[in-house]
């Protein structure tokens, strides 16, 4: 019994939650706060696109289970306790195999109310085949083609459950019987199957105690783990009483079995407990001799006290189903939808989790303008390449200054040393000759070296502009999941090192150029100095012998060719100058170009990845929103239930003071 007071409030209270409900008849109905509890959640299923299986499962079986006026009664117990005998001696039909050394119940077998006997084998694979005495069809048919599927391992495995029906007068008032496989068989399917049916399809249960082995600690175990919350809604049978000798032997018996259940399982109520010999009342019921195989001969007074003992435990099995008919449904179905209810919630809590995740990341992703990402990369490259100039153009000037300094003192030194005219001619043009000789392998190399710096220095800067945008836009991730550095649409800022050759040929052209137009001017200017009459050397040597050369002749050339060896060295200068600045600025240009490009393409995919970030987050946030109100909900709608089913409890209780007996 249970512990709560009974006060004249309570009592009230349940008669009110019971109003208008009879607890007895297929008219019972359950409260329409079950029909609304599941339409809420079928609501939350639906706009929270939940499609975990096992909760869509849950949540179909509930849904018919109320609709559903049948209380389903499982009849669990170890392996060869005689729960088919039991269950043959309540149809008062010898249906079910009890044949220990063949196996008995191998599948889920319901029992269900028929005016004629009938079997169905519900497939695994969602088929259904039935069996029904005619045509030709005998009753031996019939029981061979139950046991095949319900007892049967080989058929069985194939089988969700086997439903047959009878017209026993237990069954009538929509009981439905459910044998379950044996508890320590050795076969973990049984134990599977025997475990679903508990959770899924059972109300209430018949717990089968033999009195050979009264409360073994198997079973009560299998009780403690899977039967915790629902062992107010068990009876409890001790079968094989008929084993025992001597009535105090078996009142000791049951006394002992008693106590182990209230000790071994705690329980805060008196458990019922029938003490029946469902092989005598078989036998008394099919007439046949119930002394036949026995070793030890029971006396007629014997059998018929059994029998009398075993239709008064049917008639209280019936009148406790009747009378707790509603409560136990109503609080069977109530665990159960608390039990969806929680998965729900740790379903929609997980969802919650995520959406807070994924907002915090959307949160810590900034997204940086691309027109002033290539705004900053062009003038960092134009930066890092301009520095690089003027080094390079001030190792070229030291080698032009070098090469005119030595020029100079060469082109002295071979125009004072010259002693005629034709001396003089033969000196200029030869020592020039030599000079522009010398003047390529020193300036080429120089050009080359500024030209492969001006490369090397732009490939840098191009590289550090590519890690940059990796740096900013890599770890973006949009909507979809990718980056907008990823795939198809992956940025392309290659080093401009392919615009390198044809400036750098046009460098060398103009340079080649230059020194071309150099020596052809002095072969020029030279002849022009000493051989045209007109030239000044001419005037100067008007006064001279015709081939005497001396220091009035050879001051004049002398500051003359120094002046334009000066101006090609200048001419020289300024070309290189031009020419690598030209390179830098070309450099500079290709890039912005390249950048520019860059900027019209990942302008409006960023802008959209921007969009559909911010709107991302405002549906998640909404979400947020709505799951965590619903969160509430849910908790309010589990306590709820609670409540709901403590008062089922307290009505239980209550039925059990007033009309509870014991066998």
């Amino acid at each position: 019994m249970n512990s709560t007071e009974k006060t004249p409030e309570n009592q009230e209270t349940d008669k009110a939650f019971f109003a208008n409900r009879n607890p007895r008849g297929e008219g019972a109905k359950f409260p329409v706060e079950i029909a609304e509890q599941l339409s809420f959640i079928r609501s939350l299923l639906d706009e929270h696109a939940v499609r975990e299986p096992k909760i869509e499962a849950d949540w179909r079986r509930l849904n018919l289970r109320q609709q559903d006026p049948s209380l389903y009664v499982g009849v669990v117990g170890e392996f060869s306790a005689g729960k088919s005998t039991f269950l043959n001696a309540l149809l008062g039909d010898a249906l079910l195999r009890t044949d220990v050394l063949q196996g008995t119940t191998a599948a889920a077998t319901f029992l269900k109310s028929a005016a004629e006997i009938f079997a169905e084998v519900h497939h695994l694979g969602g088929g259904v085949d039935r069996f029904q005495l005619g045509a030709g069809q005998t009753r031996e048919d019939l029981l061979a083609w139950i046991h095949a599927f319900s007892a049967d391992e080989q058929h069985a495995r194939t089988v969700s459950k086997v439903l047959i029906g009878h017209p026993a007068s237990i069954l009538d008032d929509g009981l439905v019987i459910i044998d379950l496989p044996g508890l320590n068989a050795e076969n973990e399917r049984h134990l599977t199957v025997t475990l679903r049916s508990v959770r899924q399809d059972c109300d209430a249960f018949l717990v089968v105690v033999p009195a050979t082995s009264p409360a073994s600690e198997m079973l009560l175990s299998f009780l403690r783990t899977n039967l915790s919350g629902m062992l107010h809604r068990c009876i409890f049978v001790v079968t094989k009483a008929d084993l025992i000798s001597g009535e105090p032997e078996l009142q000791r018996i049951q006394e002992n079995i008693r106590a182990r259940l209230v000790a071994g399982l705690e329980l805060q109520h008196d458990p019922v407990i029938l003490t029946v010999a469902p092989e005598i009342a078989l036998c008394t019921q099919l007439k046949t001799d119930p002394n036949e195989g026995r070793p030890r001969l029971l006396a007629p007074e014997a059998i018929q006290r059994f029998s009398d003992c075993f239709d008064a435990s049917k008639a209280q099995i019936i009148e406790l189903a009747q009378e707790r008919r509603l409560v136990t449904m109503l609080d069977a179905i109530l665990a159960n939808l608390g039990a969806l209810l929680a998965l729900v919630e740790a379903s929609l809590a997980r969802a919650h989790a995520n959406s807070t995740r994924r907002v915090n990341e959307l949160k810590a992703v900034k997204i940086h303008d691309v027109e002033q990402f290539v705004a900053a990369a062009k003038k960092g490259y134009e930066k890092q390449v301009r520095r690089q100039l003027e080094p390079s153009l001030g190792a070229a000037r030291l080698v032009l200054e070098r090469f005119k300094d030595q020029s100079r003192a060469k082109l002295a030194g071979a125009i004072q040393t010259a002693v005629t005219k034709e001396e003089l001619r033969t000196r200029v043009h030869s020592t020039w000759n030599h000079l522009a000789k010398l003047l390529e392998p020193e300036i080429r190399p120089v050009m080359t070296r500024a030209r492969d710096e001006l490369e090397q220095v732009a490939d840098e800067a191009a590289r550090g502009c590519r890690d940059e945008f990796q740096k900013f836009y890599g770890s973006l991730l949009g909507v979809d999941g990718k980056s907008i550095c990823e795939g198809p649409r992956a940025p392309v800022i290659e080093p401009v090192t392919t615009l390198m050759l044809p400036v750098g040929m046009q460098l060398d052209a103009n340079l080649s150029r230059v020194l071309k137009s150099s020596i052809t001017w002095v072969h020029w200017v030279f002849g022009t100095l000493i051989c045209f009459p007109f030239g000044l050397i001419t005037v100067v040597l008007m006064n001279q012998s015709a081939n005497k050369c001396d220091q009035s002749v050879r001051n004049p050339v002398e500051a003359e060719a120094l002046q334009k060896l000066d101006e090609v060295v200048a001419a020289l200068g300024e070309t290189m100058e031009n020419g690598l600045s030209t390179l830098c600025a070309n450099l500079c240009r290709a890039f912005e170009s390249r950048l520019d490009a860059l900027a019209r393409e990942y302008a409006e995919p960023l802008r959209k990845m921007s969009r559909d970030n911010a709107e991302e987050r405002r549906v998640l946030t909404q979400y947020q929103s709505r799951a965590g109100t619903d969160l509430t909900e849910i908790g309010a709608r589990r306590r709820l239930l609670e409540q709901m089913r403590a008062q089922c409890l307290m009505s239980h209780d209550l039925l059990a003071d007033n009309g509870g007996r014991h066998a």
